[in-house]
């Protein structure tokens, strides 16, 4: 059974689970064709390399109709990607409801695991915007440029757990980051309301950096695919992948790590010993 451990300490997104997943041996190509099935408007993924405090990891961007784009929100919701330093610039004049993003996640030609593992990721996030902001689930709308960018990253995210045989998901609490951001309703508190009610029944972990540093698309995979979160299973690791974010913390590298190993049958973890 092959295991894939999410190393958040640094925190957890859906662009730096995507270069984690490349640098664990996903085809950025093979990811790419996929993805292209999917009814988008324009959009295209540029994948790179950056170096963290010494250590290297894959750089990945989605960029949507020329530009770099945070990760889905709902309308009133927060708006900030803290792995990219950037301008943020959210009054986007087009809408996509919950109906039409699962429209387009299902309008791929993906195998059937994908596209379930990929609902639930973003039912997650629409059961979380609909209890924050009082609504039904149907009624929550995103943000049409960034939706896009959130269906890459959690379709692109599906998709590489399935081409690398992945049955269990776990991961680390993840880290909760403090301070506020300005959203369209004035200054909002982190973690964001959305992100923490995405983790509600998780552990998490505290962190004294002033940042968003757990996006609802990363906290939607842990919600939605970890079987655990807690400390290191037990497992033979089978290989490391690094996802770089794009801005530099002043006390660790700004990398998620993607651990993936298997487990020993019974009988091959014990050793016999005969006198």
């Amino acid at each position: 059974m092959r295991i894939l451990y999410f190393d958040c300490f640094s925190g957890l997104a859906g662009d730096m689970t995507l270069g984690a997943l490349i640098d664990l041996g996903l085809d950025a190509d093979r990811l790419r064709g996929a993805l292209g099935t999917l009814d988008l408007p324009d959009w295209h993924l540029e994948v790179g390399h950056a170096t963290k405090m010494g250590l290297r990891g894959v750089n990945v961007h989605v960029v949507v109709g020329g530009r770099v784009e945070g990760p889905a929100v709902a309308a009133a919701e927060h708006a900030p990607h803290h792995h990219h330093d950037h301008p943020e610039d959210h009054a986007h004049h087009h809408h996509h409801h919950y109906a039409d993003v699962v429209r387009c996640i299902e309008s791929g030609d993906l195998p059937p695991p994908v596209v379930a593992r990929a609902r639930a990721a973003f039912d997650a996030i629409a059961d979380a915007e609909a209890r924050v902001h009082g609504c039904a689930r149907e009624q929550v709308h995103f943000h049409e440029v960034a939706a896009v960018d959130s269906v890459v990253d959690i379709v692109g995210a599906a998709y590489g757990l399935w081409a690398l045989g992945v049955d269990v998901v776990e991961g680390a609490p993840p880290p909760m980051g403090r301070g506020f951001v300005r959203c369209a309703h004035g200054r909002m508190p982190l973690p964001a309301p959305a992100t923490l009610e995405i983790l509600r029944g998780l552990p998490v972990a505290t962190c004294a950096l002033e940042r968003e540093l757990v996006t609802p698309t990363g906290a939607s995979f842990l919600k939605a695919w970890a079987q655990r979160v807690g400390p290191f299973p037990e497992m033979v690791v089978e290989g490391t992948g690094w996802g770089a974010g794009d801005a530099d913390f002043p006390d660790r590298p700004n990398l998620l790590r993607l651990v993936l190993g298997r487990t020993e049958p019974a009988e091959a973890a014990c050793t016999q010993i005969e006198t």
